[in-house]
């Protein structure tokens, strides 16, 4: 197909270095670890510690999925980790199949400034969000995200993008929101289609030598249980998709469902969980984060006065 002409000719520059010597690999192992022992992480900070912790960054080559239900946060998640990203001098792409490019940058800007997303949209800023944003235009002008909004919802768009961001503007990060508004002309069914999209993107990882972070829906057995816990199994067309998977990252915030408490005793409200519950090269967790819902923000969670 065209989209794996254009991965193999991604490939193809590397080609004859594809059988590297014992010596080369043994000192990018070597290194790596010196990186690491000096405090450094193997991969871009996701911009949350507990996750850094577990998945040590996000990592060349890899394929992250980030899946809930709607409303959960998947969008302003996406959005966080790439602005920080970005902010950490890597430019990032972002294609979204949903929401236009102005909308994205208007949650960016709701996050990042502080500014309670409502009243930017209703026209009613307080004096001194209306200075905030007037003041970040350089900021933001200055910013290494690259919006792009694909042709069609076909691999084949987003990979000929991908790749001509990563040629000329130096691209180390690839978000994609979301999976299933993506389509695959030649599936015979639902499933097989979703399943090669995957696949294309865990290509697209590997060939251009860059994080790729796609968001997925979950289907709708996650309201049917008690505690409303996400699990792999939720995924749509899950085998699908956990095969082609490096990572799996399930959104959690019970808050959303009128649920009080964690299993751990600690109050819900304004609070989410991501569940790692895939990781193939280290340890799963589900570590808390923060959630500000007026300024679409996910942060650190601060453990202080849980553990007092």
């Amino acid at each position: 197909s065209w989209v794996d002409n254009q991965v193999q000719e991604i490939y193809s520059h590397t080609t004859s270095k594809s059988l590297e010597n014992n010596a080369k690999l043994f000192d990018h192992v070597l290194n790596t670890y010196d990186r690491v022992q000096g405090g450094g992480l193997l991969g871009v900070s996701t911009g949350f510690l507990e996750l850094d912790s577990l998945l040590y960054g996000w990592q060349d080559e890899l394929l992250y999925v980030v899946g809930a239900r709607p409303a959960i946060g998947k969008s302003v998640f996406l959005s966080n980790t790439g602005v920080h990203v970005a902010k950490q001098g890597l430019p990032v792409a972002f294609f979204s199949y949903e929401m236009g490019a102005s909308q994205l940058m208007s949650r960016a800007v709701c996050a990042e400034l502080h500014i309670n997303a409502s009243r930017l949209k209703s026209g009613k800023l307080f004096p001194e969000e209306l200075s905030k944003l007037q003041e970040s235009k350089k900021f933001f002008s200055q910013l290494p995200l690259y919006i792009a909004k694909p042709t069609d919802p076909t691999p084949a768009s987003l990979v000929a993008k991908a790749k001509k961001l990563v040629r000329d503007k130096g691209v180390g990060l690839i978000l994609v929101d979301y999976l299933q508004l993506m389509s695959w002309p030649q599936g015979q069914n639902r499933e097989q289609e979703i399943s090669e999209i995957a696949r294309q993107l865990k290509l697209l990882a590997e060939g251009l030598k860059v994080p790729v972070i796609a968001v997925t829906q979950l289907n709708r057995a996650v309201e049917l249980r008690e505690d409303k816990r996400p699990m792999l199994a939720d995924l749509r067309e899950s085998g699908a998709i956990e095969q082609h998977s490096d990572v799996v990252i399930l959104l959690h915030r019970p808050e959303v469902y009128r649920i009080p408490e964690f299993p751990s005793g600690l109050s819900t409200q304004n609070t989410a969980q991501a569940i790692v519950a895939k990781h193939r090269d280290g340890e799963t967790g589900e570590p808390y984060l923060a959630f500000d819902g007026p300024h679409l923000k996910f942060s650190n969670f601060s453990r202080r006065e849980f553990d007092l």
